[in-house]
């Protein structure tokens, strides 16, 4: 039986050197939690800021993280986007996840978003980005609440 090689030992075979991100990188947890006020929680097109990754993070492609909510409005998502810290100019509102739907309690996978469409998905970010997202479908329950668990390494 013949036996193939992964590229990344097809790499090394070569000498080419793997990414933090491919061997023994030590992975790191941005972790952020949101509870809708219940005198007035996010309507549609309004945003939550989550906080800041750092210049050079690299978010995992096979495990980016995870949404974590209790129930909410029905029809209610969220896009989970980057824009840089600078200036605030967007990089992709639906970078990290698409529509990702917080109406129903649970535990939801970060997926979908232009990362991964695009196959940048592990691309270090050139400048600190922000992490942000926007309100779809329906406003947020009041005093629902949200946990998003992003995974990157740093090389």
């Amino acid at each position: 039986m013949a036996e193939v090689l992964s590229t990344q030992q097809t790499n090394i075979g070569n000498g080419v050197k793997s990414l933090g991100i491919e061997d023994s990188a030590r992975v790191r947890r941005f972790l952020r939690e949101y509870v809708a006020p219940a005198s007035s929680p996010p309507a549609i097109a309004d945003t939550i800021y989550w906080g800041t990754l750092p210049r050079g993070a690299r978010i995992l492609r096979s495990n980016p993280g995870q949404i974590s909510c209790s129930a909410g409005t029905s029809l209610s998502t969220l896009n989970v986007g980057l824009r840089t810290t600078k200036d605030k100019t967007v990089v992709s509102a639906t970078q990290l996840s698409t529509a990702l739907d917080v109406a129903a309690a649970g535990q939801k996978a970060l997926v979908g978003g232009a990362a991964y469409a695009n196959g940048v998905a592990e691309a270090p970010l050139t400048e600190e980005c922000d992490v942000y997202s926007t309100v779809a479908g329906a406003a947020i329950a009041a005093n629902q609440r949200i946990m998003l668990e992003i995974l990157y390494v740093l090389d």
